[in-house]
C-alpha cells in the first residue's frame, strides 16, 4: 500500500523516515524547492529540538499530548536523532536541547541523508491543491496539473505561522469534513500604542509580566521582556500570547512589575532612603543604577515615593492585537482534535487519512515543546500506517 506524506517539515520528515524503516512505501510531497525550511528558522537558526523537562502541561490539550508522548517521548526522540548521526546537548538555557553543532541546517541535512539512504522519493515544488477519496483510494490533484493515487494520506502541511505558513492543509481538511479551530498567531509579539513603547524601544529586562483581561490577571510569567516600537516582545510576552482571549471585545493589558522581589511599601522606603543620596536631583534620578535610565521617563517630578513605587510595580500596556502570522513562531488552532483518533492520529471522518504536526490544534510553550510535538506526532502516525 502506498502512502503520500503531504509536507516536508519536521513532522513529515520524521514520519517518512520511520515509516520507511518499517517497510512502508511512502512518497513525500513538498510545495517548496527544499524541505525543512521552518526547521532552519527555529531556535534562532540553532534548532531547539526538545526539552529535558517534557511536560504535557506545557500544551493546550494536555491529555491528548500525554497520550502521544507515552507512545513517542523524549527518550525515543533522542534515540531517533542518535540513529541518524545527530547528537544533542543542553544549551545555556536550562533543559533546552539543541544539536551539538548548534546549527539547524545540520538537523535538516541529516534527516535528508536518512531519507536518501532509505530511497524515499521527495517530490519538490509540488503543491497538493485538493484530495478526494473514492472507494478507498485517494486522488491527489497537484499544482503541476498531475494527479496521483494513493491508499493512505498523511497531512503534515504545517500552519500559517512564520513567513513560510500556508493554509492549504486547512482547506484540504475542511473539504474532507474536518472542523477547523480558527487559527491565530501564537508565541508572537503584542501590539500596543502606549506612548512609552517608542521611548523604551530596544530595552530588554527580566521581570514579572502579567496578562490582564477585563481587570483580572489570568497568567503571570517571569522572564525576558523586550520593548519595541510596535509594542512588546521577549520570551515572557511570547508565552503570554498563547493565553490571549479570542473575544476581541475584551480589554487586554500587559502589566509589568519592575521590582517583583519587593512589596510596594518596601520599594517606597527604598526610594525615600535613596533621596538622601540624590539630593537636589530630579525625581527620576532616584532610579539610577536600579533600572534602565529610560524608565526615568515614567516618573513625574511631583510624584510621591508611594506613587513612584506603584508606577514601577504596575506599568500597564493596553494590547490591541498580536503581530501577524509571519512573525509568529507557532499557531493556535487548526484541525479539531475531536475529529482525530488520539491513539493513531487517524481521522474519524475519513479512513486512512492521518494528521501530524502544526496542522493540528496543538500548541506549546517556548523551549522546544512545539518541535517535540512535531517529532512525536510524526512518529506515531508512521507507526500507525
Amino acid at each position: 500500500m502506498k502512502t503520500a506524506i503531504i509536507g516536508g517539515g519536521a513532522s513529515g520528515l520524521i514520519c517518512a523516515i520511520i515509516a520507511a524503516r518499517l517497510g512502508k512505501d511512502v512518497v513525500v510531497f513538498e510545495a517548496d524547492e527544499r524541505c525543512g525550511k521552518k526547521i532552519l528558522a527555529t531556535g534562532n537558526g540553532r534548532c531547539n529540538i526538545s526539552n529535558q523537562k517534557l511536560e504535557p502541561s506545557q500544551y493546550n490539550h494536555e491529555k491528548f499530548v500525554q497520550t502521544l508522548l507515552g507512545k513517542f517521548g523524549l527518550d525515543d526522540t533522542i534515540e531517533f536523532f542518535d540513529s541518524i548521526g545527530l547528537q544533542l546537548v543542553v544549551d545555556t538555557k536550562p533543559d533546552r536541547l539543541y544539536p551539538r553543532s548548534l546549527q539547524a541546517h545540520s538537523v535538516v541535512k541529516l534527516l535528508l541523508f536518512e531519507l536518501e539512504k532509505l530511497s524515499v522519493e521527495i517530490k519538490y515544488d509540488t503543491t497538493i491543491k485538493n484530495i478526494k477519496q473514492k472507494k478507498g483510494v485517494f486522488t491527489l490533484s497537484t499544482s503541476r496539473l498531475v494527479s496521483y493515487k494513493f491508499d493512505k494520506v498523511v497531512l503534515a502541511t504545517g500552519s500559517l505561522a512564520h513567513s513560510l505558513g500556508k493554509d492549504i492543509g486547512y482547506k484540504i481538511a475542511r473539504n474532507l469534513s474536518h472542523n477547523i479551530i480558527e487559527p491565530t498567531p501564537s508565541l508572537v509579539g503584542l501590539i500596543s500604542q502606549n506612548i512609552y513603547c517608542p521611548v523604551l524601544a530596544g530595552v530588554k529586562i527580566c521581570t514579572a509580566v502579567s496578562l490582564v483581561v477585563d481587570d483580572i490577571a489570568i497568567q503571570t510569567i517571569y522572564g525576558d521582556l523586550l520593548f519595541a516600537r510596535y509594542g512588546l516582545s521577549g520570551s515572557a510576552v511570547l508565552e503570554l500570547s498563547r493565553y490571549l482571549p479570542r473575544d476581541k471585545s475584551k480589554t487586554i493589558y500587559i502589566s509589568i512589575d519592575l521590582f517583583g522581589d519587593m512589596t510596594t511599601d518596601e520599594l517606597s522606603r527604598l526610594l525615600e532612603d535613596r533621596s538622601k543620596i540624590f539630593v537636589d536631583k530630579p525625581r527620576g534620578q532616584l532610579l539610577t543604577g536600579l533600572v534602565n535610565d529610560k524608565f526615568m521617563e515614567l516618573i513625574g517630578e511631583k510624584d510621591s515615593y508611594s506613587v513612584m513605587a506603584n508606577k514601577l510595580k504596575n506599568i500597564t500596556f493596553e494590547i490591541l492585537d498580536t503581530r501577524e502570522f509571519k512573525y509568529a513562531e507557532v499557531c493556535r488552532g487548526g484541525v479539531d482534535i475531536g475529529d482525530i483518533d488520539h491513539d493513531t492520529l487517524q481521522s474519524k471522518k475519513t479512513k486512512e487519512l492521518y494528521f501530524c504536526g502544526e496542522i493540528l490544534d496543538i500548541d506549546g510553550n517556548c523551549g522546544g515543546y512545539n518541535l517535540q510535538f512535531a517529532w512525536s506526532s510524526g512518529a506515531v502516525v508512521a507507526q500507525s500506517l
